[in-house]
């Protein structure tokens, strides 16, 4: 049972992001859509990265991922203020939202092709 949540978990975001932009695009318009659908399904990522972490690695390191979210605030932060704009904590959480959309759906694919490397020569050897 628990691996097979932690398979539809892992193979879900790409699907669930296609299908989101399509039923949205209708709606909204295409550059629109395209936006919700990252807001909507990063955190589909940010958890899949974390079960495709722990299959690979044996352990839990969602506090790391969290720590890594709240860095990229700090930084979004820390650039407003140095470039002497008026800090909007909204523009940086949504900032950080999209930016941890990128690198989780990256790190999602790059852990998916390790994965099943990995399991592919565990298989053969």
């Amino acid at each position: 049972m628990l691996i097979s949540l932690l398979a539809v978990m892992m193979i879900c975001p790409p699907f669930v992001f296609v299908l989101l932009w399509f039923i949205l695009r209708k709606r909204v318009g295409n550059r629109k859509a395209f936006f919700l659908t990252v807001d909507l399904t990063t955190i589909l990522f940010i958890f899949s990265v974390h079960f495709l972490l722990m299959d690979l690695l044996r352990i839990s390191l969602f506090w790391f991922l969290v720590i890594v979210i709240c860095l990229i605030i700090a930084g979004f932060v820390i650039r407003q203020w140095r470039l002497g704009e008026r800090i909007e904590l909204w523009k940086a959480l949504r900032s950080t939202w999209r930016l941890s959309f990128l690198i989780f759906a990256t790190g999602y694919w790059l852990l998916l092709f390790i994965g099943v490397v990995i399991h592919i020569v565990a298989l053969f050897s």
